[in-house]
């Protein structure tokens, strides 16, 4: 008879842990909740410059050759047209389709050349962003020539040069190409062979404090500024 209270006990002792892991669990997943609830479309006023875009859906990407169709595009576009008249691309072979589903938004264009260490692919690129530029002139408004090749040291910086040569040897619209501040400034040459500056601000990645983040952005930007004050900078 004696050993039947113990049993009791522990079985007890054992079900208010589990209420207690539980209890703790639920806590753990309804803060996580609060502090990473998504806002809606009534959490923002006014517009904004631009989206960098790429419309993968997901399970879908480059790597297994499955591409979004059209009505996925055009529905991620009427999604951002409210909030923004211009969006920035990577790629102009992946989802050649952008830009006429785009001009039917009226929404303009920054658009991509994806340049890396392929050298056949970066030549089908550049040929299909010379070609899209002359088919949308009016949606197409500036064109990137790779996105940080140099920064990822993809190819030499005499090399992306002559991509940037060609392409304003071509395209009517203004010409760059986007890297972040420092690589700018690493190779200021670059600046005599583009129209315009592209520059991406990392300062979470960078190491600074969220404190300092948005001085440091403003700092980078502001010394791109007044290293090439003839040119316009864009944060990309």
């Amino acid at each position: 008879m004696s050993a039947r209270p113990t049993q009791t006990k522990s079985k007890l002792s054992i079900f208010t842990a589990i209420v207690l892991a539980l209890t703790v669990a639920a806590l753990n997943i309804g803060l996580w909740w609060w502090g990473n609830r998504p806002h809606g479309p009534d959490d923002w006023h006014g517009q904004i410059n631009g989206f960098a875009v790429s419309f993968f859906q997901r399970y879908q990407s480059p790597f297994t050759q499955s591409f979004p169709s059209d009505n996925q595009i055009d529905g991620d576009l009427k999604v951002l047209r409210p909030y923004t008249d211009r969006i920035r691309t990577y790629s102009t072979l992946e989802n050649p389709q952008v830009y006429r589903l785009a001009q039917k938004e009226r929404l303009k264009v920054m658009a991509g050349a994806q340049i890396d260490t392929r050298l056949e692919n970066n030549e089908k690129e550049m040929d299909a962003l010379i070609a899209l530029s002359h088919r949308y002139p009016d949606t197409i408004d500036r064109v990137i020539i790779g996105n940080e090749v140099l920064f990822r040291n993809d190819l030499p910086v005499d090399r992306m040069i002559t991509y940037l040569d060609r392409a304003r040897a071509h395209i009517k619209q203004p010409v760059s190409i986007a890297e972040p501040d420092y690589i700018w400034l690493k190779y200021p040459e670059l600046a005599d062979h583009v129209d315009f500056i592209t520059i991406h601000l990392f300062p979470f990645w960078n190491g600074v404090d969220r404190k300092d983040s948005i001085g440091a952005a403003l700092g980078a930007y502001n010394a791109i500024k007044q290293r090439f004050p003839n040119k316009l900078v864009i944060v990309g």
